[in-house]
């Protein structure tokens, strides 16, 4: 498992702090997310836009942390809504789905595949035109 605590120093320092399996590593800030997505079975993550729009290129199952209301959370209704994500209230169940997930590979396998349905890689190319064409980088 990779935990991945970005900018937020106070939160590496305390699971530092916490003597976690050896099968856990930590990390602050890295520039390899997507490195780090490819080799991802499930990512535990607050609702943020970047990160849900870099799942969904990646076809990547999310387990949505709660967190301060906001867009976040109408970023997690979406989802849910849409079979493209799961949540839970406490940090206890957030364990236990992402546990339950992990061990089921066809379950993963298919949202996966509701994924690539719901967002379909037309889509990601048409946003990353509009995108590329607004900031003048596309000829």
């Amino acid at each position: 498992m990779v935990v991945i605590c970005g900018t937020n120093g106070k939160l590496l320092e305390k699971l530092e702090k916490d003597k976690l399996s050896d099968c856990v590593r930590l990390l602050g800030f890295t520039q390899d997310m997507d490195l780090y997505m490819d080799a991802a079975d499930l990512m535990l993550t607050k609702a943020g836009g970047l990160t849900t729009s870099e799942a969904i290129m990646k076809r990547l199952p999310l387990v949505y942390i709660n967190v301060i209301p906001g867009l976040e959370i109408r970023n997690i209704d979406f989802m849910v809504r849409h079979g493209c994500a799961v949540t839970a209230e406490t940090p206890e169940e957030l364990a236990v789905l992402a546990c339950e997930l992990l061990q089921d590979p066809d379950r993963l396998q298919t949202w996966r595949a509701k994924l690539a349905e719901t967002f379909p890689d037309i889509a990601v190319e048409k946003m990353y035109r509009f995108i590329s064409r607004d900031l003048g980088l596309e000829a």
